[in-house]
């Protein structure tokens, strides 16, 4: 799943992207006529990526300190904290180091990225925009050990999470009735307008808004570790694959309208904001624990998943998430932009993922894997 995320991400912001270099006319009508193509039109919901990794994130940090009480009875919190920053803080230095270096936009702000405080700032001030989401995954553990040590073995356990994820929604339902946001989305490639700053800051990249995937996947292991579920779902057939078909229409009936055109009624339009992302996170979680238990065409799913070819990109995947968007501007800004007839998105996507692996390796090799290794057992 982490390859598939990646490659999400990457392609969503070789697209993107092109609007800062384009006429925003131009931009406009091209974003449109992607949006209208089945085949492609799902690169434009490349945000999901993130959540895909959250989702992951959430289910290998739950099955890392279960394992740890499995084995000593304990859960050594300051060791998880050291682990945690020796696996995120090392590479991510680097491309800050880089950023400060060429004085790129908000460059004076990254201290708040040093600190995983930058989504607190305004978008329009934030160094490194896209790793909001790092900072989100380090606030998020910064209290969940403590949460789990209170909850992870108590018998109700399921209970407190399902409770914390209905209250993410219900935050996020207030804040869309609070300002008053509406579908369709606005087409604003780096936020630049007052919507989507509006939207970026109240909603997309605030821990409040965006932790129940975190959750969902937190949910998976411990379902798979402290209770008998994977047995039940093998023992029954008909019950998986009923889970396997809610979670694949839930995840097409949030990925098939056109998010940003069309008609959007108020309350659809509500609904929608409300429910879209915490719903995805949920059905990504579902096929999930479905692969992990081996039930109801997770095996078929984690074959596809397990696929050779895909490893050495999740292996990289970091390393791409954090470079990719420095890759992209540095190829675009080297090359013209007409209209839009003359974009080939095809082209632009081989490039930048060809580069964005490419320094990607360079700095998994000398830097993220060294220092990983470092980590205590």
């Amino acid at each position: 799943m982490r390859a598939l995320a990646i490659l999400w991400v990457i392609l969503f912001h070789v697209f993107q992207l092109i609007g800062v270099f384009m006429d925003r006319g131009e931009f406009e009508r091209l974003f449109l006529a992607v949006e209208a193509d089945p085949l492609r039109g799902w690169v434009l919901r490349g945000d999901h990526g993130v959540d895909l990794f959250f989702v992951l994130s959430g289910y290998l940090i739950t099955r890392i300190l279960m394992h740890e009480q499995e084995q000593t009875g304990r859960v050594r919190i300051p060791t998880f904290y050291w682990r945690r920053f020796l696996r995120l803080m090392p590479a991510y230095a680097a491309v800050l180091l880089l950023y400060v270096a060429s004085r790129a936009p908000n460059y004076q702000n990254a201290w708040a990225n040093v600190l995983y405080l930058n989504n607190f700032l305004p978008v329009s001030e934030q160094a490194v925009i896209w790793s909001w989401s790092l900072a989100i995954e380090e606030q998020f553990y910064l209290v969940f050990p403590f949460f789990w040590l209170a909850v992870g073995q108590r018998r109700h356990a399921v209970w407190a999470m399902v409770g914390l994820l209905l209250l993410g929604v219900g935050i996020e339902h207030a804040l869309v009735v609070r300002h008053g946001f509406t579908m369709p989305f606005t087409i604003d490639p780096v936020m630049q307008g007052e919507a989507g700053q509006r939207y970026f800051d109240s909603i997309y990249d605030k821990p409040y808004t965006r932790y129940t995937p975190i959750l969902a996947g937190v949910l998976v292991a411990y379902l798979l570790g402290r209770t008998r579920v994977a047995e039940r779902l093998q023992a029954a057939p008909v019950l998986a694959h009923g889970v396997l078909a809610l979670a694949l229409g839930t995840l097409g009936a949030l990925l098939a309208p056109r998010t940003f055109s069309g008609e959007w009624g108020p309350v659809e339009s509500t609904l929608y904001l409300t429910l879209y992302r915490s719903l995805f996170g949920v059905s990504v979680a579902a096929l999930l624990l479905l692969i992990q238990a081996k039930a109801g065409g997770g095996q078929v799913l984690g074959r596809f998943l397990a696929w050779r070819a895909l490893r050495p990109v999740a292996q990289l995947s970091y390393a791409a998430y954090l470079v990719h968007p420095l890759v992209i501007f540095g190829l675009y800004g080297s090359m013209p932009f007409g209209d839009a007839a003359s974009v080939s998105l095809l082209e632009l996507s081989a490039m930048s993922l060809g580069l964005t692996l490419l320094v990607s390796l360079v700095l998994h090799v000398f830097i993220e894997r060294p220092l990983m290794r470092l980590r205590p057992a």
